[in-house]
């Protein structure tokens, strides 16, 4: 299954779907689901579940026509994919935030 929603839904949905997720299902930390920005056109947001639900604004641009994707300037990824991986993999640091992504939360 996707951890990309098609639909453009909001910061309150997606608490409210992680936080179901979370404590109905006994999901683990590190629980997040990726959906389309409902303020930053063409910009996703990370939204993940670690004691409370946080979300990370995920910013691109092109380049000679190829995208990038990053979340802090110092991290940028070829593919939305490849920054998941990454982050299933090394702990996520951002802003007051440390966490491992561990299971994709789909409708």
């Amino acid at each position: 299954k996707s951890s990309m929603r098609k639909e453009r839904i909001g910061w309150h949905i997606a608490e409210c779907l992680l936080t179901e997720y979370c404590t109905k299902m006994g999901a683990p930390d590190g629980s997040f689901l990726v959906r389309k920005s409902g303020t930053l056109v063409g910009d996703c947001v990370l939204s993940s579940c670690n004691e409370k639900v946080q979300h990370c604004c995920i910013h691109w641009w092109q380049d000679a026509g190829i995208s990038r994707f990053f979340l802090t300037d110092n991290r940028v990824f070829d593919r939305l994919y490849d920054l998941i991986t990454h982050y299933r993999e090394m702990p996520l640091r951002y802003n007051k935030l440390e966490m491992r992504l561990t299971e994709a939360v789909s409708s």
